[in-house]
Order: C-alpha cells, then structure tokens, then sequence
C-alpha cells in the first residue's frame, strides 16, 4: 500500500476498498502471471460488493511458460458506506505472480462528488 490517506483501502483483511463519501470512483489495476502453461487462462475481474461485474478480461498463454499481464479500468458510483471495490484473479493452472507488489497493482480516486 503507497498512499491511502484516509485509510479507506483494507490491505490486511479482506483487501477491498470501501470510500466512506459518496461519489463516482474510477479504478485501475494491473496483474501479471509468470510461467503459465500453454494453453491455460488467467482471468481478472473489478467487482462492486464482490458480486457485480465491471470489467473481466481474460489472457490464454499462447506457450509453455509464458509471462502474462492483464490492464483494467473501470468507474461506478458508490454510496459511501456500504460499498466496496476488489480485484479478483483466477487461472486454471498453475502460475506465479509476475514481479510481486511492484509490478502489480490496484489504484482507485473519486472522480466526482455525489
């Protein structure tokens, strides 16, 4: 965790990002996988209260331990104290994490006040 001023992102629990003032947020990420298998996928998503969709992507290794990085965006409006934000990540293989923390990451900022 770089910045998180008012301390809105939990990166001990449950690793979710829930503002405490309403508004419309725009989030990013980036997550990549080293050594995935030919063949096999990773999907990433953002989630809105870890069930509604805003952006899935999928990546499929083209070969046999190949190095793969998904780019997403998304913005929603959230309410200000019960709603979140997480990044979820899945692959039917085996893969490690490209780069740990440093090359990998979540970002999210209000855009506009509600």
């Amino acid at each position: 965790e770089t910045e998180d001023s008012h301390s809105w992102f939990d990166s001990t629990t449950n690793r979710r990002y829930t503002p405490k003032a309403p508004g419309i947020y725009q989030f990013g990420t980036k997550q990549g996988m080293s050594a995935v298998s030919a063949g096999k996928f990773f999907d990433m998503w953002i989630r809105l209260n870890g069930a509604t969709t805003l952006v899935r992507l999928r990546n499929i290794s083209p070969a046999a331990n190949s190095d793969l990085a998904n780019f997403a965006f998304a913005s929603t409006t959230m309410n200000g104290s019960t709603d979140y934000v997480d990044v979820m990540v899945r692959s039917d293989g085996a893969f490690n994490l490209a780069g740990g923390s440093a090359s990998n990451f979540f970002s999210g900022f209000r855009v506009r006040r509600l």
